[in-house]
């Protein structure tokens, strides 16, 4: 499907409208970049001493070293068709579009095997858990935008998603972005705005916790998913989502919007009880996918239409409190 120009205002807005302004400003240096951008990359994590990266135009994953370098393609029997990846406590975890199936994968060797339920709409995320996947998008028969599934119990559902017009419409625009270390889970959306913490015991005890709402700041995009022109109808992929959460290292949240349409993406440093210290927009669509050991960041920017760049990304404050 062919994309278009974005018609969406610039991140300025959140600068000046619902959100609190801050003298600290966010700056980033790149400390590699990989030698060649990745197809649709859809999932990248540190797996031991290497990088994983997802291409899911050619269905296949790719193994980057420390410095960058391409080294290789990583063999996962019975994965025919990887459509996102993503890494967590649990180990990686990869969807199989061909079978509706999660396969974890820790130290190199399957773990865990998890059915999705139903057809999976525009999924957002994976995050492996030690005894269960978290998967965030729209499923087929259900109004929600989180799914917890379990080896051996049903799957647990949390999160309602935003009413369109058109139910399949709602289904594929749910979803956004995971990050856990084991001790929280966090969650981030930006159609409506939502950071909040995930609670994933028994039954009983599923729900999310908000850490910052701002829905009439970023409304949910709603119908406008999906433009007719000439004719005929285009879905917008890369309409303006949250590509990264994270806890940094003094505690606070990394919280990353990416707008691919307008190539730019929003970075906010966010205190624990929501506050927004710092806030800065950059000319690149950037997804951030992991904290590092040395604190820097697994990311990637997008360089050409669907092709994405992996990078590692040192970030630090500068300014007053």
């Amino acid at each position: 499907m062919t994309l278009h120009p974005s018609c969406w205002a610039t991140f300025a807005i959140l600068t000046c409208v619902g959100l609190p302004a801050s003298a600290q400003s966010i700056e980033i240096t790149h400390v590699w970049e990989a030698e060649a951008p990745v197809p649709w990359l859809s999932g990248l994590a540190s797996v031991g001493d290497e990088y994983w990266a997802l291409d899911a135009f050619r269905a296949q994953i790719e193994r980057i070293a420390r410095d960058g370098a391409w080294i290789g393609t990583v063999d996962l029997p019975g994965v025919g068709s990887p459509l996102l990846m993503g890494q967590g406590p649990g180990g990686v975890a990869i969807y199989d579009g061909d079978t509706r199936t999660i396969h974890v994968v820790a130290e190199g060797r399957p773990t865990a095997r998890h059915e999705v339920p139903s057809t999976v709409f525009f999924p957002k995320d994976l995050l492996p858990l030690e005894d269960r996947v978290v998967l965030a998008g729209g499923l087929e028969g259900d109004s929600h935008a989180l799914h917890i599934l379990r080896r051996g119990a049903p799957p647990t559902h949390t999160l309602r998603y935003a009413e369109a017009r058109q139910p399949l419409i709602s289904r594929m625009a749910a979803g956004g972005v995971l990050w856990s270390d084991g001790s929280e889970v966090l969650f981030a959306q930006a159609s409506p705005y939502l950071v909040g913490r995930l609670r994933v015991g028994e039954r009983d005890d599923i729900g999310l916790d908000t850490i910052a709402s701002y829905p009439g700041t970023l409304p949910f995009v709603g119908d406008a998913l999906v433009r007719q022109d000439g004719g005929g109808s285009q879905v917008r992929w890369f309409f303006r989502q949250a590509r990264g959460i994270v806890r940094l290292a003094d505690g606070t949240y990394l919280h990353v919007i990416r707008d691919r349409e307008a190539d730019t993406s929003l970075w906010e440093i966010l205190a624990p009880d929501g506050r927004v210290l710092a806030s800065r927009e950059f000319d690149r669509a950037y997804d951030v996918w992991e904290v590092l050991e040395d604190g820097t960041l697994l990311a990637s920017w997008y360089v050409d239409g669907p092709e994405a760049l992996p990078v590692r990304i040192r970030l630090r404050l500068t300014g007053g409190a």
